[in-house]
């Protein structure tokens, strides 16, 4: 006799909705479509409606072209994905996601059409990178369908996603979920409900800790990044990535982490750039003070690692969890955890002081772990 959750788990979701049509949509529409799952991608924009199709087509011609698929494959899985303007003929999707922008507001309207258009049966996920899932389920008829899937750009490479489960979030859904992505080369990672949840809990301040050190240090974006690589073995620096993301998307989820204290405020800089929609130039790097490239090194390490310790005192991950999105999520050859672990408690301290004396927060508690965080060191 066949093992029916074997089957469910080969079979669910037979098909995914998926609501907008900007980049990270795409590419969770590309990723669901490379699993063999009938997708219904919504944009009412038909400027971005017709951009989407013309990605994912592009994406597709790239895989034969590098001869990842065969041309019949992509054909078939191409001929899957369907897309409209509006919410008509959904009602039997197996799940939704919703991937529009990080405004409260505006998914409040997506999830109230949703209610009109899905059945009981249908499982409603969103991609809020730092909106709490709590929150966004007031607006959902029966919250216990609804939880977080945090995709990472760009979707179809990058094998993390968070899933987030909300106060009333059905654990046994949560499971479903969790179980799908794991056997199609994801790497899941449940987290507590928290503003930015783990990655961008640390990895926005990380960023916003730069343009801070910018500022007061009147430097330019290239030399802080260059003295940044060498923290976290990274490939590109902070303030890169922000123009990679796109520098209002890092405002708008430092600006959504800000009510979690003081440290969490956006600089000038960033607000500056982000509502103007104006990546950083970035220059070439200047020739700085071994004291001046110290002091870049303890404000940065002692960003990430304050907002890490923050993420354990909260229960939000485990350290063996947030090492992993570091390393496979951001891929940092550091993890943050066994950094701190292999700097010891005294160091770690050290680093933090000048933040807790500056935004008068509370020496974290789990400061007291350092040193034996991680009890293993799996790769």
């Amino acid at each position: 006799m066949q093992d029916s959750s074997n089957t469910e788990t080969a079979t669910f979701p037979r098909s995914v909705v998926i609501i907008g049509g900007r980049r990270m949509a795409r590419g969770v529409a590309m990723w669901m479509l490379l699993h063999g799952r009938a997708v219904t991608l919504i944009e009412d924009n038909p400027a971005v409606s017709e951009l989407a199709q013309k990605d994912i087509a592009a994406f597709f011609e790239s895989r034969i072209a590098r001869e990842t698929l065969k041309y019949t494959e992509a054909a078939a899985m191409q001929s899957r994905l369907t897309m409209q303007a509006d919410y008509t003929g959904i009602e039997t999707a197996d799940l939704v996601i919703e991937c529009g922008v990080e405004d409260m507001g505006v998914k409040r309207n997506i999830y109230t059409e949703l209610a009109l258009a899905v059945g009981e049966q249908t499982i409603i996920a969103s991609n809020a990178s730092s909106l709490e899932i709590s929150r966004l389920a007031e607006f959902v008829d029966n919250p216990g369908r609804f939880l977080g899937t945090h995709f990472f750009y760009p979707v179809v490479a990058n094998p993390i996603v968070e899933l987030i489960r909300g106060n009333k979030t059905d654990p046994g859904l949560l499971r479903k979920v969790k179980t799908f992505f794991a056997a199609h080369d994801k790497t899941p990672v449940s987290t507590k409900d928290s503003p930015g949840f783990v990655v961008n809990r640390f990895f926005c301040p990380y960023m916003n800790t730069a343009y801070w050190l910018m500022e007061e240090m009147q430097l330019n974006a290239a030399t802080i990044d260059e003295v940044a690589l060498s923290l976290f073995g990274s490939q590109q620096g902070p303030i890169e990535v922000s123009n990679w993301l796109g520098i209002h998307n890092v405002y708008r989820d430092q600006v959504n982490l800000s009510k979690l204290g003081a440290f969490y405020a956006p600089t000038e800089g960033l607000r500056l750039h982000g509502e103007n929609r104006e990546p950083i130039r970035l220059g070439d790097a200047e020739t700085i003070s071994e004291a001046q490239q110290q002091m870049i090194r303890d404000r940065l390490l002692g960003g990430v690692f304050f907002t890490i310790l923050q993420i354990l005192d909260e229960g939000i991950a485990t350290p063996e969890d947030i090492d992993l999105c570091a390393h496979l999520g951001l891929r940092f050859a550091n993890r943050p955890c066994a950094l701190m672990d292999s700097l010891g408690k005294p160091a770690v301290q050290a680093l933090l002081q000048p933040i807790i004396e500056l935004h008068g927060d509370g020496m974290p508690i789990a400061l007291e772990n350092v040193g034996q965080l991680c009890q293993t060191t799996d790769d």
